[in-house]
């Protein structure tokens, strides 16, 4: 069974947070300009996250690194921030991770994580997603050019 990030733990700090979809495509140069055709439809992500740790803390995600995740080395879930909110990916550790003092009482534990496969909305979802972004930018529209006119007065 995948471990779990622990619920003891706190999730990664928004700041500094980044995550890098690699190149799904691949470019040859012709004689005449280049072709450029997809590789693969399923490509990994890379995400730069940092965690603020008490001692107690610092000596958990210690300790669970090297037991529940050989050092590293194998897969295990955690709640990520994404494009589309908090969702649940399988993660793993690139390398080791970077411990800097935070304060007298904090560390700061710094990693950069592989995930599987950011969660893609589907042709399905990116439609309904445009009719959802249309019909708010047609309120405000509404709202900000006929009704607030007409409640304060102006023609």
């Amino acid at each position: 069974m995948i471990p779990v990030w622990p619920y003891i733990l706190p999730l990664p700090d928004v700041g500094g947070y980044s995550y890098e979809p690699q190149n799904a495509t691949i470019r040859t140069e012709m004689e005449i300009g280049a072709k450029v055709r997809r590789r693969f439809t399923k490509h990994p992500t890379f995400i730069s996250v940092s965690w603020r740790f008490n001692y107690s803390q610092q000596a958990f995600f210690e300790a669970w690194f090297f037991h529940e995740l050989h050092d590293g080395s194998i897969w295990f879930q955690i709640n990520l921030p994404t494009g589309d909110g908090l969702k649940l990916y399988n993660a793993r550790f690139i390398g080791n991770y970077k411990v800097t003092t935070y304060s007298n009482t904090y560390w700061l534990v710094s990693a950069r994580l592989e995930i599987e496969q950011l969660k893609i909305y589907s042709q399905e979802e990116l439609f309904a997603q445009a009719l959802d972004i249309n019909e708010l930018y047609l309120s405000i529209h509404e709202i900000v050019h006929i009704d607030y006119p007409d409640a304060v007065g102006i023609s």
